[in-house]
């Protein structure tokens, strides 16, 4: 009976290290770089753009896309290449590695303040 326990353990622990980590699998298919706009004002436009070459206009708040997609090892930048007219927009979570990347994206009124 000791001999099936210690057979099967020894299966276990060679199943667990046959799993291993996948650290030399290839990258999993890509994914968006997507998130949700708050705060942009009616008739306002904001130019969003990923690693200096992707961009994507939105003009209403909710939810958006970049239309190319990124893998898990790729880096990505997301930041704000044109402020929509008086309103700051900020990204939250805008610089990473990997797919499926969720941003938050708000956006204030510009305040002045009178000399």
């Amino acid at each position: 009976m000791n001999a099936i326990k210690i057979s099967l353990a020894i299966a276990s622990l060679t199943f667990l290290v046959a799993c291993g980590d996948n650290s030399n699998s290839e990258p999993r298919q890509a994914g968006p770089i997507s998130g949700t706009v708050m705060g942009l004002s009616i008739g306002n436009e904001l130019v969003l753009q990923n690693n200096d070459a992707n961009t994507t206009l939105l003009s209403v708040n909710g939810n958006f896309s970049f239309a190319t997609p990124v893998s898990d090892q790729e880096s990505y930048s997301v930041t704000v290449l044109t402020q929509p007219t008086s309103q700051i927009c900020t990204v939250l979570n805008g610089n990473g590695t990997g797919a499926m990347v969720n941003l938050s994206i708000t956006c204030v009124p510009v305040t002045y303040i009178p000399s």
